[in-house]
């Protein structure tokens, strides 16, 4: 959805497929390396265990720029260009995080650890692909709710406004695991001093 959103020109940011173009294969990918080249760094000096939270906050609440886009919705190239780079790098430095889990799980998974790691990949890959196959039908469903809804107020008249909002309440079930992961994690692991 947030490419539909950055390429709609009545309700979204209304960019050109160039500008698009730029952001998603020149600024994102950029960016997505430096977050995740970072949290490799912090998570060396500091250990998995004392950054999980933050590195869930990073996957999740960079979302927030899409909900302040959808209502700004008036920005030049270079203020959506900050706003994409965040959420991309915020997303490189969480997901550095997922699978430092993925890896810490598996390796104390006894005889089979490849094939558990592999498992978590396939529901990692699933946890994307199948929320992303029924965004469309939300989107659709709230548009369809806003256009049929009784009272119209400039906060709800925009369906991606809601759709962006619903977006960062289905982040609440990370942070919940991610607090949970935290009760069963290794102290200290993936720091330096402890790999060595």
């Amino acid at each position: 959805m947030s490419k539909l959103f950055l390429l709609d020109s009545q309700n979204g940011m209304g960019l050109t497929l160039k500008s698009y173009g730029f952001l998603a294969g020149t600024v994102s990918p950029a960016m997505l390396l430096a977050g995740g080249v970072l949290a490799g760094w912090v998570v060396t000096r500091t250990g998995l265990d004392r950054m999980l939270m933050m590195m869930a906050c990073a996957i999740n609440l960079p979302d927030l720029v899409y909900l302040w886009m959808a209502f700004c919705r008036e920005m030049p190239l270079w203020g959506v260009g900050i706003c994409t780079g965040i959420e991309a790098f915020g997303y490189g430095f969480g997901f550095t995080g997922y699978m430092l889990v993925m890896v810490w799980f598996a390796a104390g998974s006894g005889k089979c650890k490849t094939s558990h790691y592999a498992l978590m990949t396939v529901f990692m890959i699933a946890g994307y692909r199948i929320p992303a196959m029924f965004s469309g039908k939300i989107f659709e469903g709230f548009k369809a709710l806003l256009d049929h809804a009784f009272i119209k107020t400039d906060l709800c008249a925009l369906p991606y406004q809601v759709f962006f909002v619903w977006v960062m309440i289905c982040t609440i079930p990370g942070f919940i695991v991610s607090r949970q992961m935290l009760k069963h994690m290794t102290p200290h692991y993936g720091m330096k001093d402890k790999l060595d």
